[in-house]
């Protein structure tokens, strides 16, 4: 064990820590000071011509392949993203290695150019919002452990929101145009498109709904009006 009350200062070369027991830490760090600040860890790049997107410092995961090959599997990163003095904005990354080992980026925190604000990209490291996710047909899932899964998905110029699967189970679309899909609708083609079989309910009660039935509307389902596509009302 090393202690003391002075700095410990490494000169040059790596300092490797190792230890022979499972489970057992191999670096511990311990503030015995009688305050509400516990042990930090410090990274410093002390670079002489400072650059905007500079790395300010990394913490690397490493495992052993099957081939026995140390590999790099995941990494946090910092950066500075804006040297400007008084005007410093930083970053922090995420990545991990994909199905073919490639360390890929996975999420970035960055702070932006106005006070009390930062945005998390999943996906991008250039968020343009508080939450950014980004990829091929990106989807949100919200599972309850108790009941039904739920998705929203962009794909193809549509938003969906679905139970369980999108395009099995969808239950609204929105295209890029403003036009509403519900009930298991496809694709909208109205401003308003309702699947066949569906009812629009007004209020609670069977009496106050619209349906649509052998090519005419129904409202409600005793004392009924059809409402014809040649624009006659009639009373059945």
């Amino acid at each position: 064990s090393v202690t003391g009350t002075a700095d410990f200062t490494w000169g040059s070369g790596d300092l490797t820590l190792s230890s022979t027991t499972t489970l057992k830490p191999t670096l511990i760090l311990t503030n015995t000071t009688d305050d509400a600040y516990g042990p930090s860890i410090e990274l410093y790049n002390n670079r002489a011509t400072e650059a905007d997107d500079d790395a300010a410092g990394y913490i690397k995961f490493f495992a052993a392949d099957d081939g026995d090959a140390k590999t790099e599997v995941a990494r946090i990163t910092g950066y500075i993203d804006d040297v400007t003095a008084g005007e410093e904005e930083g970053s922090l990354a995420f990545s991990v290695a994909e199905y073919d080992g490639t360390l890929t980026e996975a999420m970035r925190i960055i702070g932006t150019g106005a006070d009390g604000r930062t945005k998390v990209g999943i996906g991008t490291s250039t968020p343009t919002y508080e939450l950014d996710v980004a990829s091929i047909d990106p989807q949100i899932g919200l599972v309850d452990t108790n009941g039904s899964t739920w998705y929203m998905m962009s794909q193809s110029g549509y938003f969906y929101i679905a139970e369980s699967r999108v395009g099995e189970d969808t239950r609204m679309i929105i295209d890029d145009e403003g036009l509403f899909g519900f009930g298991g609708v496809a694709v909208p083609v109205g401003q308003l498109s309702i699947a066949s079989g569906s009812t629009i309910t007004l209020d609670n009660t069977t009496k106050n709904t619209i349906s649509r039935e052998d090519g005419y509307l129904r409202f409600g389902t005793t004392e009924t009006y059809k409402f014809y596509h040649n624009d006659l009302l009639k009373w059945v």
